[in-house]
């Protein structure tokens, strides 16, 4: 599996956001937990491509949510949603039988791309890694606590790398297997904090509905 390291996104098409207000899923009544059959699906028509994420995550509610002022959306131009599927029995999807969508936005000045990763087996968090790895820039040993703890956090519960540019929250599933959503605001240090990229992610997985 490679998850592909995007250029700065375009400039978004924001909308202005309010410093309270709260976060709500969008789907209705009937809209059921995601899962691993289901993001499989999403990843494999997203494929190389696509021009709106097939998870209706709304990035303006959660910024909001967050306490955030300031600007969020997607990127105005070229795709906003890729998928990434098992490209062989030995790969790192292929062994855990899933899949990630990947779904890129803007917060102020921050890339966010949000992903949700699909486990039938093992823990979905372990199949980013290598992502979290690059993007947070920790070492193995720092890698591996954090990997630990996300894989054993609750579900709805926030889990933020030291530098507070990547976070996790396991998310209830419909069947059997795992999912996580991981959100990354880009390798390094994200100027919002990591109080408030745990608070964003939070409110993403609220919404992570099938």
């Amino acid at each position: 599996m490679k998850i592909r390291n995007r250029a700065v996104l375009a400039a978004a098409v924001g909308a202005v956001l309010l410093p309270t207000g709260c976060s709500q899923w969008l789907g209705g009544e009937d809209a059921k937990p995601l899962s691993v059959a289901g993001v499989k699906k999403q990843a494999a028509e997203a494929g190389a491509g696509a021009d709106a994420c097939p998870v209706s995550y709304d990035i303006v509610a959660a910024a909001r949510a967050s306490g955030l002022t300031g600007r969020a959306g997607v990127p105005g131009n070229g795709p906003r949603a890729w998928g990434e599927t098992a490209d062989g029995p030995d790969s790192v999807l292929g062994k855990a039988d899933g899949a990630v969508l990947d779904c890129a936005y803007r917060v102020n000045s921050e890339d966010v791309h949000v992903f949700t990763s699909g486990s039938a087996k093992g823990f979905a968090v372990s199949v980013m890694a290598p992502k979290i790895q690059r993007d947070a820039g920790m070492d193995v040993s720092a890698l591996s606590a954090f990997v630990e703890k996300a894989d054993k956090a609750a579900e709805g519960e926030p889990v933020v790398t030291p530098g507070g540019n990547v976070a996790t929250v396991r998310l209830p599933v419909a069947g059997g297997g795992d999912i996580a959503l991981i959100v990354s605001f880009g390798e390094g240090r994200n100027s919002l904090g990591a109080d408030r990229a745990g608070e964003i992610a939070k409110a993403l997985a609220g919404q992570a509905r099938g």
